[in-house]
């Protein structure tokens, strides 16, 4: 089922091509496809092409064809949003904008989760912020810090099909220090450990960081879905800088546990005409 409004877009790679990498029918009902896509902030751009309101159609496109059922943004603006939310059919969302306060409550970027509301009844969810941010007296604090504030969004949600509750992080680390994006991480784990006991945990986002090193060590108790997966589609690298001069490996999702989750799939998609500066990338999950 397409759940959003625009048809599809050519020249992408996508998983629902492939059948033979789909659950089955019996297992279907049982699975979530989650995704997270960092779909640049709303802004001046050096070509005319990747202004927002010429990537809008691409980027719902992509996101219709992948038909999520949960969607973790970053980088997107308030205006961004409401643009989304306009064409978003059966989806709401949760998340505020981290302004220019640490607090994250004006209308800068936010990390929102979207969730199809045929499928999922919003329990609770909030937006935290992740770091306290360097300044120019003390910039020795940048590097465990981050000169920008960084939040994440969280969300509970009651599965309509199974009665079963999940909860679901996203974020968007620091894009300068491993010490500020490995303290990012522990702050999103104490409220994981504070919140988030008695159901399974997806954590997704824009890491700026590969899951390699300290940043794998400090998650342990997570699992990649890309190490995790049945299956697994499209390039390895998620940033690609729009002509693949910056290729990295930094969009990320993680579930909680991964000895009791199952894993089908895992895409990144690849296009031909990129809609942003990263790829999207989505999994389908059977949670515990």
């Amino acid at each position: 089922m397409k759940h959003l409004l625009l048809g599809s877009l050519l020249g992408c790679m996508l998983i629902g091509q492939v059948s033979c990498t789909e659950p089955t029918q019996e297992e279907a009902p049982k699975t979530v496809r989650f995704a997270s896509y960092n779909i640049r902030r709303k802004g001046k751009e050096k070509k005319e092409e990747r202004l927002w309101e010429n990537r809008l159609p691409l980027v719902c496109a992509l996101l219709s064809q992948m038909s999520p059922d949960v969607i973790g943004l970053q980088e997107p603006t308030m205006e961004q949003i409401k643009d989304l939310q306009q064409k978003l059919a059966h989806y709401d969302g949760i998340g505020q904008g981290r302004g220019s306060s640490w607090w994250g409550l004006g209308t800068d970027e936010a990390t929102p989760i979207f969730y199809n509301t045929e499928r999922f009844e919003l329990i609770t969810g909030d937006t935290f912020k992740i770091n306290e941010t360097g300044s120019w007296w003390m910039p020795w604090q940048a590097g465990q810090t981050g000169w920008l504030p960084r939040i994440c969004t969280w969300v509970k949600l009651k599965d309509k099909q199974t009665d079963k509750m999940l909860y679901v992080y996203n974020t968007h680390l620091d894009h300068q220090y491993a010490q500020a994006q490995e303290n990012g991480i522990s702050a999103i784990l104490t409220h994981i450990k504070e919140h988030a006991t008695d159901a399974p945990v997806i954590l997704m986002g824009d890491f700026n960081s590969t899951f390699e090193g300290n940043m794998k060590a400090l998650l342990n108790d997570f699992g990649h879905v890309k190490e995790l997966a049945e299956v697994t589609e499209g390039p390895h690298e998620t940033r690609t800088g729009w002509d693949d001069q910056e290729l990295k490996w930094i969009d990320h999702i993680l579930v909680h546990p991964p000895e009791q989750t199952k894993v089908y799939t895992y895409t990144v998609i690849a296009c031909d005409d990129y809609p942003s500066d990263h790829r999207p990338i989505f999994s389908d999950v059977q949670l515990p």
